[in-house]
């Protein structure tokens, strides 16, 4: 239950990150964080009062994973120039 208390404002902080970053790369990167930490409370959720919430889970995680290639992608060309 601890844990819950801890979540919630660690999430308000992420979006507030994500409304408030200057630059398209690091509110990207703000993205990502704010997807892979929903995706864990939303897992941790299911797991503390069995709710059957792991495949929206799930699609926090693959949402992440489809802004990463594209991330990575323009990481890569802006290294390489």
């Amino acid at each position: 239950m601890i844990s819950l208390v801890f979540a919630v404002p660690t999430l308000l902080i992420t979006l507030y990150l994500i409304a408030y970053t200057q630059g398209p790369m690091k509110r990207i990167e703000n993205i990502l964080l704010g997807l892979w930490l929903s995706a864990n409370t939303v897992w941790m959720l299911s797991e503390l009062f069995e709710l059957p919430l792991v495949n929206v889970s799930a699609l926090f995680f693959i949402a992440g994973l489809l802004c990463v290639v594209p991330y990575l992608l323009v990481v890569r060309r802006n290294l390489k120039s």
